[in-house]
């Protein structure tokens, strides 16, 4: 049989699309296997036996399948800093149970379902390790059982055709995207390679090679819930990626440690699968010396590699496992999920030092992406050349990170004053969000600022009050217990003239603070 033609769209108004910059081919065609070799992006069409009529028919038909939702911010990072406990693996969700809670607006549900897609054995070990887990803990809860649902491999052999190469069939991690509505997306991530074929719709690809991102692209889409094309018309052409826009039936190919970003144009969804950085070995030393190889190769400048180098010398070079983790931010300085990531191993290694720097140029990025203040006249003047300018701040994204790193200055750090500055912020963008208001609360305790806590409380309750958790920490805070921490963290903090003082200031830093609310 004769090869398909190849197709490739490098100007508007070919292929019956705007400009494409990718090289199309269709899957019968010998030059797929060459493709996936030069490494190089591109799209495979025919890639789909069957697509799916509308968001809602994909529901109805495949609305059980199991995903590991990633929250769109932690993408940059493939897991294993944080990954699964296998006695304590992270929730997954079916599809249709996430989007009934898109559906009912529920303010901690991300627009977009991306993750990791689970197969019926899989989700059969999942939950046979939480019942060991809890049988050790002689936890009073009844067994979970395996659901058979219409699982991820069985989509992909009623949907996908069987001639897909096996170099990308056989990668490890199955993987969903799923978009209910045009501009919904992920910022840019990269893995050890990946591919995703849409069953539904269109969606806008926006591709940097391995060398990174531009830092004015970065800083502009640090806190961007989407990518646009529009935007990139405005960058110089040297710094601009390549983008095409993906048709429904047709495979996005991602070559390893490329970086991509994704906007849907319109309801959404894809299936495929995904390679972490490097395989996975039992033993370090090995593990150390491949990644050495990819470190002296074009890939130096992939921040997750020097991760994955500083975790094979936690117990053996903690002095370089620290120096590969700064490394890897210093790459990536404006992916504040990887800052703080890496700011909670340090700190668990012991570097509260590095851990607090990394945490508060986190937190100045956070702020100036914000355009947010947060003390008046005590607030340093900006200088413009600290940083490129900063994209549209998405609420979901910047509230967020602002709980996520108030609660590492919290309790890793110790910081009380500093986490109540990031747990205001927060309640700015969703003053009814309990468990900040809750942190909070806690905070204020820890500093010994009992009255504080509990008027802040009551401040919440005026305004949500069926909030059984306030409800109980405000009797928490009038309990005997609570006065006598507070008392202690008073005594711990100094009641000399000189501390006096620098407890006042304090408390009237923390007035202050509140009244931004």
């Amino acid at each position: 049989m004769a090869d398909a033609p190849d197709e490739t769209c490098m100007a508007p108004g070919t292929c019956g699309m705007e400009a494409c910059d990718l090289r199309r081919v269709d899957i019968d065609s010998s030059s797929v296997e060459s493709l996936i070799e030069a490494r190089q992006p591109f799209i495979i069409t025919g890639a789909a036996k069957e697509t799916v009529a509308s968001l809602e028919t994909f529901l109805s038909q495949y609305g059980e399948v199991e995903i590991i939702p990633k929250v769109s911010l932690e993408t940059s990072v493939d897991g294993r800093i944080n990954q699964d406990n296998p006695e304590r693996p992270r929730p997954s969700v079916m599809i249709a149970t996430h989007f009934h809670h898109v559906a009912e607006q529920v303010d901690s549900v991300e627009d977009v379902l991306y993750g990791q897609a689970l197969t019926n054995e899989e989700i059969s070990e999942r939950i046979t390790n939480i019942n060991d887990a809890l049988k050790k803990e002689e936890k009073d809860t009844m067994p979970i059982k395996p659901a058979h649902v219409n699982d991820i491999t069985k989509l992909g052999e009623q949907l996908l055709s069987a001639k897909i190469p096996s170099s990308l069939s056989e990668m490890n991690t199955s993987v969903a995207f799923i978009a209910h509505s045009a501009g919904q997306g992920l910022p840019f991530q990269s893995e050890g390679g990946s591919w995703h074929a849409s069953l539904l719709g269109e969606q806008t690809w926006y591709f940097y090679p391995p060398s990174g991102i531009p830092k004015t692209v970065a800083a502009y889409h640090t806190l961007a819930k989407s990518v646009t094309t529009q935007y990139f018309e405005t960058v110089a052409k040297a710094e601009r990626p390549l983008i095409c826009t993906q048709r429904a039936g047709e495979i996005v190919v991602v070559p390893k440690f490329w970086n991509y970003a994704r906007t849907a144009d319109g309801p959404y969804v894809s299936i495929g699968k995904q390679a972490h950085h490097v395989q996975i070995m039992p033993n370090m030393p090995e593990l150390g010396e491949v990644l050495d190889v990819h470190l002296a190769s074009d890939y130096g400048s992939v921040p997750q590699l020097h991760v994955d180098k500083a975790l094979t010398m936690i117990k053996t070079d903690p002095k370089g496992c620290v120096e590969s983790m700064m490394k890897a931010v210093d790459l990536n300085q404006f992916n504040l999920a990887l800052t703080w990531q890496v700011a909670r191993m340090l700190s668990r290694l012991g570097a509260k030092g590095d851990a607090l720097k990394l945490a508060s140029k986190a937190i100045d990025i956070l702020t100036k992406a914000s355009g947010a203040k947060l003390l008046d006249e005590h607030t340093p003047k900006e200088d413009e050349n600290d940083y490129p300018p900063f994209g549209p701040v998405s609420n979901q994204f910047a509230k967020i990170h602002w709980t996520k790193f108030g609660q590492m200055l919290l309790y890793d750090l110790q910081m009380p004053l500093e986490a109540i500055v990031c747990f205001q912020m927060r309640l700015q963008l969703t003053p009814n969000d309990a468990p900040t208001a809750l942190l909070r609360a806690r905070a204020l305790t820890m500093m010994g600022a009992l009255d504080l806590a509990k008027d802040s409380l009551s401040d919440f309750l005026d305004t949500n009050p069926d909030s059984e958790e306030a409800r109980k920490m405000m009797e928490e805070l009038d309990s005997d217990q609570a006065r006598n921490l507070a008392e202690q963290m008073k005594a711990m903090r100094g009641q000399g003239n000189e501390d006096s003082k620098s407890e006042e200031l304090a408390l009237e830093t923390l007035r202050r603070i509140l009244k931004k609310s």
